[in-house]
């Protein structure tokens, strides 16, 4: 199909969806016309590797507290999400020396011990598709402000990138933000993800300074952004 043409929908239903990427739980959608016969079906078949334009209703991604039990599912989604980001960008040595440091099993287990930080799961259908933490007080990275919230990190697996899966976990932390009268929340962001910057961007948040995140032995240089909340 051309990308400029409208759709019929009427003949195929299907590319109405994929088209605009409308934002809607495919399994609850209903054609009311007989006619479409049971398409519903079809959207996840021959509709199958268009799916990336499918955004997914903010309201069926659950959000879930990580505990010490959710330990190796939260080291499985640490991984594969860092993984997917950097490693395309840093060598094997140095993105295996970061994955022994930051995620191993006693890291994590010593992080959710801490009454500073929290993790969250997102889920879809109770599979992990990606997770935030944040930071208080003096858990936080950098400027340990006892009025700020610092976003560590906001991961979604590939294959959910652009379906709302981020910015479901994003309002969680501004909600918990919100909730502990946090004055303003900040994060760093690798300069050279425009993905992340730009989301962080449209929700709002401004640069304010730059710092140095060493991945392994690579130092790469982090923007720091704030958003103010009062």
């Amino acid at each position: 199909m051309c990308r400029h043409q409208t759709p019929n929908t009427k003949q195929n239903p299907c590319l109405f969806i994929l088209h605009f990427g409308i934002s809607l739980d495919i399994r609850t959608f209903n054609f009311t016309d007989d006619r479409h016969g049971s398409c519903l079906e079809n959207v996840t078949t021959h509709c199958r590797g268009q799916t990336s334009l499918i955004q997914i209703r903010m309201d069926i991604i659950k959000i879930s507290k990580v505990t010490s039990a959710d330990i190796p599912r939260l080291q499985a989604i640490g991984r594969q999400t860092f993984a997917e980001t950097f490693a395309d960008h840093n060598t094997a040595d140095d993105m295996q020396m970061y994955l022994d440091n930051n995620l191993s099993t006693d890291k994590l287990t010593d992080e959710l011990i801490d009454p500073n930080s929290e993790f969250y799961f997102a889920l879809l259908d109770n599979k992990v598709i990606g997770y935030l933490k944040i930071n208080h007080g003096q858990a936080q990275t950098e400027l340990k402000d006892k009025s700020s919230l610092e976003i560590e990190r906001i991961y979604v697996l590939k294959d959910f990138h652009g379906k709302n899966v981020g910015q479901v976990l994003y309002n969680k932390a501004i909600d918990i933000a919100t909730q502990t009268n946090a004055e303003y929340v900040w994060l760093g962001v690798w300069e050279k993800n425009p993905r992340a910057i730009n989301f962080y961007k449209k929700n709002g948040f401004i640069e304010f300074d730059k710092h140095i995140f060493k991945l392994g032995n690579y130092e790469q240089t982090d923007i720091m952004m704030r958003l103010k909340l009062k």
